[in-house]
């Protein structure tokens, strides 16, 4: 988009089996908040092939976005995929690693 740059942070609590609460903040390069058309998030547990399981977080407020109830169903290294809308045509998708207990 516009800038080209900005982040994204995901906060997964209590990041365990079950249900868990997520939210997820787009921010702009310079630390404020920033509302996108639309963000996607999945998990994959690739060393069992579970995923990925799509989660489609409602939007807050500017900039945040929360889904709640969010179904890990096994313990251990999952990859978190998240993209991020930002007009009609682009998007960026990136993937990090995260330790479920």
């Amino acid at each position: 988009g516009r800038n080209g740059k900005g982040v994204v942070r995901v906060e997964l609590d209590p990041a365990r089996v079950g249900a868990n609460a997520l939210h997820l903040y787009v921010e702009r390069p310079d630390g404020s908040a920033f509302d996108v058309p639309e963000v996607k998030v999945a998990f994959t547990q690739q060393a069992k092939d579970i995923g990925p399981l799509p989660v489609v977080p409602d939007h807050i407020t500017t900039g945040h976005w929360s889904a709640s109830g969010v179904q890990i169903p096994i313990a251990g290294d999952w990859e978190v995929t998240v993209t991020v809308r930002t007009s009609d045509i682009d998007q960026v998708t990136v993937s990090k690693n995260a330790q479920i207990g």
